[in-house]
């Protein structure tokens, strides 16, 4: 009997020890999925702004005519390589806008090796490939939850931080003006991204629309890509056609959180 307790103590351990290590590599693997590994991060022109989400940067260009909101992402799907766009576009003018994916983005990435232009997958084909109601869900609770939090956050008691640790009060008039005027116009923008949001058309998958004046669509446009590591990509250059004429964004890997 002394036997089968000396010989039950150390079974109990190991067991117990076993369980705790697949606890933590549960928890490891959850991190890892939720970990954001690279991302792509668009540059700031005189057109275009970034700004940075929950770890998503997103590029919004304000224009005469049109206003848009647009983040890229690595994806895979049943084996293929995409580069996915979630992209939300607001016709700003009276006349009617035929806003057609297909015909008006176009990507070209610079590689260690080629140059690769591509234009995007039909919205057929991907929708075959992929569960759409767990992709709406993710625009609702990635990007949308990111917006709206942003968003929420505006207030005119609201306090802001600096890149220097500064806290300041938007409403305190002797604060540093020229930085507290920026910060209101990225917290003003951000709302607008957010109201822009809540008001589009979802498409889940992005297709032809005729857009009328101040109203939005919004969804994911993919890019079938060749098999190529993000660290081996130097850079890629998205070209959007809208009423204000061509417009190219160049993106650049870096590592994510």
């Amino acid at each position: 009997m002394k036997h089968l307790k000396i010989l039950f103590v150390p079974v109990f351990i190991f067991v117990a020890i076993s369980y705790s290590y697949a606890g933590i590599r549960d928890i490891e693997k959850k991190m890892e999925q939720n970990k954001i590994s690279t991302i792509f991060y668009p540059t700031i022109t005189e057109l275009s702004k970034t700004y940075f989400l929950n770890g998503i940067p997103f590029s919004v260009t304000n224009r005469d005519s049109s206003y848009i909101v647009l983040a890229l992402e690595q994806d895979k799907i049943a084996g293929y390589n995409y580069m996915r766009l979630w992209l939300l576009y607001q016709n700003k003018i009276d006349n009617p806008y035929l806003y057609e994916p297909l015909k008006s983005l176009r990507l070209v990435i610079d590689s260690k090796k080629d140059i690769y232009n591509i234009s995007p997958t039909s919205p057929t084909e991907i929708l075959s490939r992929i569960d759409s109601e767990k992709l709406g869900k993710q625009i609702l609770q990635v990007i949308g939850g990111a917006l709206q939090t942003v968003s929420a956050g505006m207030s005119p008691e609201a306090t802001i931080t600096d890149p220097s640790g500064g806290v300041y009060k938007i409403d305190d008039k002797n604060a540093s003006g020229n930085i507290i005027n920026r910060t209101v116009v990225n917290m003003q923008s951000t709302s607008y991204m957010y109201e822009a949001y809540k008001n589009s058309v979802n498409n889940i998958i992005l297709r032809r629309n005729t857009v009328f004046k101040d109203k939005n669509i919004m969804g994911y446009v993919y890019f079938n890509i060749p098999n190529i590591k993000p660290k081996n990509v130097n850079k890629i250059n998205l070209y959007l056609t809208t009423q204000d004429g061509i417009q190219m964004i160049e993106f650049t890997p870096q590592d994510g959180e």
